[in-house]
């Protein structure tokens, strides 16, 4: 084996701000020697699906970082084995390896890389190979990811498509490999009852956030779009849209339009997936309006910056004397903190077996708050929405993952009770029981 090289590709993350306060943010690659950036690259052009991709500021972080992992294994880290310093004459066996290699190691945690991930890495690294094969000698002999006849899922028919369809089909000449993982999978499935008792130590221990887990089960919020809520009286007008009729909400509406620049220092708070206005979904209006309503009292508006992030630290920045707004990691780590130190505990006492082994699965696997949009989705499933409905409502571009859930109906019959009135009811109890303090 040869000497590893102290040079390798890095993203490096650009961001800027127009005069309307939005932020835009890019991922370029970089070439470092010895941790030092020696060279910026035009690299960023070749990644991610181009026929999708309509503005260059829209590229895929997750995806650089995947490429730049790919040619540090390539020319780099197995430079011995390639013998290649030019990008266009990687050979077709180095990406096979690659992708070999990256599903059969296990990551720093012991466990193998999901199914997904594996997907994820083969998809950036092919789409990469696909995008630069006009510069290969052997463009011809390999077509690493090509576009073949989509289709378009339509009141379950199947009608073909002739032009591009967001339900297109890419067709990789490289398969992903699977190792079994049988341990360590995050778990997603939150038995009902495990959910009052996470909210109810929520409420206890950070009231601020109480809210900001309430919208993501009751409008399928992620967990980098709930940061990016502002408030009414946010200097960027439309944080939040409501209708009130007799007092009662009749329509909640979360503006993801746009990311804004919602701290002075510069930071950002959280990526938006997709950007859209998000609707809560009606038949938990009246959760999310106790919830709204309870955290407006909580949070003091005047403790804010002008941007009047929804969501804030508690803590009071000593220069500007404000709260800044509240990253995603930061609410990530408080959220998942809680979860371990006071509700883990709580259902391992429990004599309910259900959560008990939710407990332990969770002890042993791993949890993470994307649980709360699964949850969400499964309650739009047994209510018997239609595949539109649920792509709606979670605010997804195609009914893909609408129809995911919908043919496994069954089975989330069996480990999901219906939400309905009587467990709308629990949770406003659950509310209604928990005193409002201010401190």
């Amino acid at each position: 084996m040869g000497k590893k090289l102290n040079c390798a590709f890095k993203p490096y993350p650009f961001a800027w701000i127009n005069e309307t306060g939005k932020r835009y943010e890019i991922s370029l690659v970089v070439l470092t020697k010895e941790d030092q950036i020696v060279k910026m690259t035009t690299l960023h052009n070749y990644i991610g699906d181009k026929k999708r991709t309509k503005l260059k500021y829209k590229q895929n972080s997750d995806d650089v970082r995947r490429i730049c992992n790919f040619l540090n294994y390539v020319l780099f880290d197995n430079h011995w084995l390639y013998n290649t310093s030019n990008i266009a004459d990687i050979p077709f066996s180095a990406v096979k390896s690659y992708i070999s290699d990256y599903s059969s190691i296990r990551t720093r945690f012991g466990y193998y890389p999901s199914a997904q991930s594996v997907e994820k890495e083969r998809n950036a690294v092919c789409l990469f190979m696909a995008n630069i094969s006009q510069y290969r000698k052997d463009k011809k002999q390999h077509y690493y990811a090509k576009q073949i006849q989509g289709y378009s899922l339509q009141n379950n028919s199947v009608i073909p498509v002739s032009k591009w369809h967001e339900n297109f089909i890419w067709n990789y000449e490289i398969q992903a490999e699977y190792v079994e993982n049988t341990k360590n999978k995050i778990i997603r499935d939150i038995p009902q009852d495990a959910i009052h008792v996470i909210l109810k130590w929520i409420r206890l221990k950070a009231p601020d956030l109480y809210f900001a887990v309430i919208l993501q089960l009751c409008a399928g919020l992620r967990e980098g779009e709930v940061v990016n809520i502002r408030r009414a009286t946010s200097c960027y007008y439309g944080g939040i849209q409501y209708t009130k009729e007799n007092g009662q909400l009749t329509s909640f509406q979360v503006d993801l339009t746009s990311e804004y620049q919602l701290r002075s220092d510069g930071k950002a708070v959280g990526n938006i997936k997709r950007h859209r206005r998000q609707c809560v979904y009606p038949p938990l209006l009246l959760i999310v309006q106790k919830a709204y309503e309870n955290h407006l009292k909580i949070v003091d508006d005047s403790s804010l910056e002008t941007e009047k992030p929804m969501f804030a630290n508690t803590y009071t920045d000593k220069t500007i004397h404000k709260k800044l707004a509240l990253q995603k990691q930061s609410y990530c780590n408080r959220i998942e903190r809680i979860v371990e130190k006071y509700v883990i505990p709580e259902l391992l006492k429990s004599n309910n077996i259900e959560l008990h082994a939710f407990a332990l699965s969770v002890n042993e696997n791993g949890w993470g708050l994307h649980a709360f949009r699964h949850w969400y989705t499964v309650q739009l499933v047994l209510n018997g929405e239609d595949a539109n409905s649920i792509a709606f409502f979670r605010g997804d571009s195609s009914t893909k993952t609408a129809f995911w859930y919908i043919q496994n109906k069954g089975e989330l019959l069996k480990r999901y009770t219906k939400v309905n009135d009587q467990i709308s009811n629990e949770l406003l109890q659950t509310i209604s029981r928990m005193e409002l303090t201010n401190d």
